[in-house]
């Protein structure tokens, strides 16, 4: 009988052993999955368009007209994306107008 008892015992250990194994497995899975939502939150940021028309009221070069036009410009993330990625002051400029 207890043959059968130290039997159960160990089968039940191996379960306990999966279960704590896939528990793991889900929190690395989870941990893993809310790093990447973070990364792209992080990227969806810097191309807000509350940041590019921050930058656009700053551009002095540009009439209170012209500024109102880029509004409609960075209604496109591509667009908004380009007025980022571009760092010469003088060729965004240039592309906004």
């Amino acid at each position: 009988m207890e043959e059968g008892g130290s039997g159960r015992k160990h089968k039940q250990s191996h379960i306990g052993s999966a279960l704590e194994g896939y528990v793991e497995y889900k929190k690395s899975q989870t941990s893993k999955t809310l790093q990447a939502l973070e990364k792209r939150k992080r990227h969806e940021e810097e191309f807000l368009v509350e940041k590019c028309v921050d930058q656009v009221d700053a551009m002095v070069e540009l009439t209170d007209e012209e500024k109102s036009y880029t509004l409609d410009v960075f209604e496109s993330e591509t667009h908004r994306k380009i007025f980022i990625a571009t760092k010469n002051p003088n060729v965004r400029l240039m592309w906004l107008k």
